[in-house]
């Protein structure tokens, strides 16, 4: 599983691969603006 290849399609608004994250947990992710940001 590549972090880079999750973050870049967290942030290009597509919803992983359920055996890259759980469909759930990137809908929540998804919700925020910058979910990268500290």
């Amino acid at each position: 599983i590549s972090g880079t290849k999750l973050r870049k399609m967290i942030m290009e608004g597509k919803i992983p691969p359920e055996y890259m994250m759980r469909p759930e947990v990137a809908e929540t992710i998804l919700k925020f603006k910058d979910p990268f940001v500290h």
